[in-house]
């Protein structure tokens, strides 16, 4: 007789072991997928500074430019300096015509007083004319 060494086992409760086994392996495959595409620590979100951006670009150019060109790490130190130091002669040169050019308006513009009174016969009082 020919022995096929065979075993036959039995399993209780087969189907709740399968289901444990499908289960835990899903488990495992989540934790290698979450392990791989672990997102970086968010960025801090940057205070929005535009306002004030917009103020700097307006009414004091050389402050933003100055800025911007302090930060950057390709130019040159030499061809920094240079720059900065032209917008901020560029802005006091705007600076100065401008207040050379209101003062000449202001002196044209402004016609003498003219200071013409005339005393009444009999009375003390004193009559000048309304202003123009």
């Amino acid at each position: 007789m020919i022995d096929d060494e065979v075993q036959h086992l039995q399993i209780d409760n087969a189907e709740n072991a399968g289901y444990a086994f499908e289960k835990g392996r899903q488990r495992a495959q989540h934790e290698v997928y979450a392990a791989r595409n672990v997102p970086a620590q968010p960025a801090p979100q940057k205070k929005k500074r535009i306002f004030w951006w917009v103020l700097g670009w307006i009414f004091i150019f050389p402050i933003p430019l100055t800025i911007i060109i302090a930060r950057n790490k390709k130019l040159k130190p030499l061809i920094k300096a240079g720059i900065i130091i032209a917008a901020w002669v560029l802005y006091l040169l705007i600076g100065i015509a401008s207040g050379a050019a209101n003062k000449n308006k202001d002196q044209s513009a402004t016609p003498a007083p003219q200071t013409s009174y005339s005393v009444q016969a009999g009375t003390n009082k004193i009559y000048h004319p309304p202003f123009c």
